[in-house]
């Protein structure tokens, strides 16, 4: 679902090993990481419960182009490559949920075969691409009632909206955008949302979710090398570009360093 009170950017980045960009082109595809799986450990933490952010599946990106932090952090030593890609890369569709909307249909880049899974329930109130904020005094809360009821499960209204949308202000150099699913097991026999609330995995459905890229964006994508690539690394992804991404722009970094 489209936040229509967002400006998105035209361009966002993402820097990767170059055997995740062979996946990436490969299967044309843009794998969402449960939030326990990222950098920042607190982040699957609220201000109620030690593990509700596992539910959230992103994919992390940025709107710096060439950033020396994050080619040392997430590149092996500024080996690896950096991904330009357009905002929302994805194919939108029409969905229509029976517990949503009044089952009227919307407008989703996340795939029918997500929505449509066995025992789980996607929430569509979370936007799709969203800008992180940073900040060290917003505790987000996701349960305004949870109530333990006469069958042993939960009443609850909560806002799972803000999960995954807000980091420490020691992070704000990320600039970070993240598209974003939120998805939990669900028990359609008995109309239950199965959650455990702990920090660990247990209760996640999948560890990942892997999303297919549109043709226009992925005939367009452009790959920046990285700044200490040797010349054997930069014939191996070129290589990996003929084979899978034959439309593929590769370019040199323009950071210079030892």
């Amino acid at each position: 679902m489209k936040n229509e009170n967002e400006k998105y950017p035209d361009f966002l980045f993402h820097y990767t090993s170059i055997e995740n960009l062979a996946l990436i082109l490969k299967n044309k595809t843009i794998r969402f990481n449960s939030l326990i799986d990222v950098d920042d450990p607190d982040e699957i933490r609220t201000s109620d419960t030690e593990g509700m952010g596992k539910y959230c599946y992103c994919s992390c990106w940025t709107d710096k182009e060439e950033s020396i932090p994050f080619w040392k952090m997430y590149t092996k030593d500024m080996h690896g490559v950096m991904i330009k890609m357009k905002a929302n890369p994805f194919n939108e569709q029409e969905q229509t949920l029976s517990y949503y909307n009044n089952k009227k249909a919307f407008k989703t880049y996340i795939p029918k075969e997500i929505f449509n899974e066995n025992n789980t329930i996607v929430m569509p109130t979370v936007s799709f691409l969203r800008k992180v904020n940073y900040s060290d005094e917003k505790k987000v809360k996701v349960f305004d009632k949870l109530e333990k009821n006469e069958k042993g499960s939960y009443d609850f209204e909560a806002n799972f909206s803000d999960i995954g949308k807000f980091k420490s202000k020691s992070w704000e150099f990320q600039s970070e955008w993240r598209y974003s699913i939120f998805v939990v097991p669900y028990d359609y026999e008995n109309g239950n949302i199965l959650i455990n609330y702990s920090s660990q995995r247990f209760g996640c459905h999948k560890y990942y979710y892997d999303i297919k890229i549109s043709d226009d964006a992925f005939n367009n994508i452009e790959i920046v090398l990285g700044p200490k690539m040797n010349d054997g690394e930069k014939l191996l992804v070129e290589t990996i570009c003929q084979k899978y991404a034959p439309n593929a722009k590769i370019t040199e970094s323009k950071i210079k360093i030892r």
